[in-house]
């Protein structure tokens, strides 16, 4: 054959232009578009009225203005330290949840075809909705009046837990479950050469480094949203308070889907106390927006695994910067818990799809699958849509 000539080369040089400036005149657009909406921070003008979101870009740039308005302008003092206690607690209850969902991870054939950090994240996941679910069990029966039905009720799942990991550790594992060798992964690691590649590298580590830090600050500051306000705990207080969680006939949303706010619920009842409902608020705001961090994590452990380092960085630096998943994560809305739950059970059915269609999938792998779909619906309805309905098409067609 011959070779491509040199009006060919000059052809396909052509489209690649075209492409990108079609590209480029796209990204611009939307761009402008995004940045002429209402101000996400809230400014005005001097008439009164929505100041544009290139105000809040220039807010941004400014950086000795962003300093000033951390303390409002000297009449605050810097505050860090008061998040600390915040923090401790969303650290407490996410180890809580590890615990109680490593095991039920571990007895599965899903522990085999993970790495470690997307293990810790899915037993965090498992574990959330198992110890959600029982708090809704403890509530129904009335014993959120005090912290110590809840303690109880948590420390007996958690030592049963710990109980089934020492069994499965002394267990032998049979024939058809010995751990399978580790592949190594096919996908190259697809990362930039040259001196602007290596810099590139390290801007985009330390750019989803910075996002994933903001995003945690921001999810440790008090609620301002009004449907996390009137209703995201709004609910779990009037259910802290009275004890017990039953039918609100004053707030609609109050007997919906409460899986994700269940663990506000149970930071207010095991904090307790007068103020129990505000300083539990304030760890279940943070555990919810906790869901995105776990999200992205699994989403870029995933990515890196199959597709290489730079799409798994690159997958988890989109998830948290996207503008509407950074609004919801920090303001403390759920839809994040449903976005994680829905990830999680995509991930384990398509790693254990091989399994399910030569049918040596175990039963403890169906009820992993379970839990996390059935994690999703907790949420929201939509879950159902999202999570369940497809995954139990894919279940049943692999079978």
């Amino acid at each position: 054959m011959g070779k491509p000539s040199l009006q060919a080369d000059n052809r396909f040089s052509q489209q690649n232009l075209t492409l990108w400036a079609v590209v480029l005149a796209g990204w611009l657009v939307s761009l402008g578009l995004f940045f002429s909406q209402p101000s996400l921070l809230g400014l005005t003008t001097a008439a009164g009225e929505p100041a544009s979101r290139f105000a809040d870009l220039l807010q941004i740039l400014l950086l000795d203005q962003v300093a000033a308005g951390m303390t409002a302008h000297g009449r605050l003092e810097f505050g860090v330290l008061d998040r600390w206690p915040m923090a401790l607690g969303v650290c407490a209850w996410l180890a809580t949840t590890a615990g109680i969902g490593w095991p039920l991870l571990a007895a599965s054939s899903l522990s085999l075809l993970v790495n470690r950090l997307e293990r810790l994240v899915l037993a965090i996941l498992v574990g959330a909705a198992v110890v959600s679910s029982v708090t809704l069990l403890v509530g129904l029966a009335g014993g959120l009046g005090s912290r110590w039905p809840l303690f109880i009720a948590i420390a007996m799942l958690a030592a049963a837990a710990g109980c089934f990991n020492a069994w499965l550790r002394r267990r032998p594992p049979p024939p058809q479950q010995a751990k399978e060798p580790q592949r190594k992964s096919t996908a190259e690691p697809n990362l930039p050469r040259g001196q602007l590649g290596v810099w590139l590298w390290r801007l985009l580590q330390v750019a989803t480094g910075s996002t994933a830090a903001l995003t945690l600050l921001g999810c440790l500051m008090p609620p301002w949203e009004f449907d996390v306000v009137e209703y995201h705990l709004q609910a779990p207080k009037e259910f802290a308070l009275n004890g017990v969680i039953g039918f609100v006939p004053h707030n609609i949303y109050a007997n919906m889907p409460l899986g994700a706010e269940m663990h506000s619920l149970a930071a207010m009842t095991l904090v307790g106390g007068a103020d129990g409902w505000w300083w539990g608020g304030l760890i279940g705001k943070a555990i919810t927006g906790g869901f995105s961090l776990l999200a992205a994590l699994l989403l870029g452990s995933f990515l890196a695994r199959r597709l290489g380092r730079w799409s798994g960085w690159v997958g988890a630096a989109l998830l948290l910067a996207t503008p509407g998943n950074a609004h919801v994560t920090m303001a403390g809305l759920i839809d994040m818990v449903l976005a994680a739950y829905v990830l999680a059970a995509t991930v384990a059915t398509t790693l254990l799809w091989p399994k399910l269609r030569r049918g040596t999938a175990l039963g403890s792998d169906g009820l992993l699958i379970g839990l996390l779909a059935g994690g999703g619906a907790a949420c929201k309805y939509p879950g159902l849509l999202f999570a369940v309905f497809p995954i139990a098409i894919v279940v049943c067609l692999a079978l």
